[in-house]
């Protein structure tokens, strides 16, 4: 009887074990495709946003552009009254010399800001490659003059 009583708990403790394993796996199942959802939901609403994102950024680049060819004409003024009391070529060579100058300096702030910021790997390679032109530089210009 005692050995009945034993296989009968037995029967009792695994029919309960199948039952909490089927209740533990419909639970992670009902998360797991709440998950799903919810990422579906978020990749939807991303993707909603992107484009909203590209149309605006396509009418700030159309707002740049028409502002480019306002600020063009606004440049235009300074031009057309120094035409007056110069050569055309003059004007030409005044605002390319006073362009070259500007953007020189812009040139230098921006490599010095970088320079600071770089890896010094980087800065060393940059040194190398320098080092590298001007040993390049004096060697064509020794063979040059030979």
């Amino acid at each position: 009887m005692s050995n009945q009583q034993g296989e009968a708990s037995r029967e009792g403790i695994g029919s309960l074990a199948e039952d909490i394993g089927a209740l533990v796996q419909r639970e992670v199942e009902q998360v797991a495709e709440a998950l799903r959802a919810e990422i579906d939901r978020l990749q939807h609403e991303a993707a909603e946003r992107a484009r909203g994102a590209a149309s605006g950024a396509a009418y700030l680049g159309a707002a740049g552009g028409l502002g480019l060819v306002g600020a063009g004409a606004l440049a235009s003024l300074p031009l057309l009254a120094l035409r007056k009391i110069m050569p055309g070529w003059l004007v030409a060579v005044a605002i390319a010399g006073g362009a070259g100058a500007g953007a020189t300096v812009f040139a230098r702030r921006g490599l010095a800001r970088l320079a600071d910021v770089a890896p010094s790997a980087v800065t060393e390679r940059v040194q190398q490659a320098k080092d590298e032109v001007a040993e390049t530089v004096k060697a064509r210009t020794r063979s040059a003059g030979a």
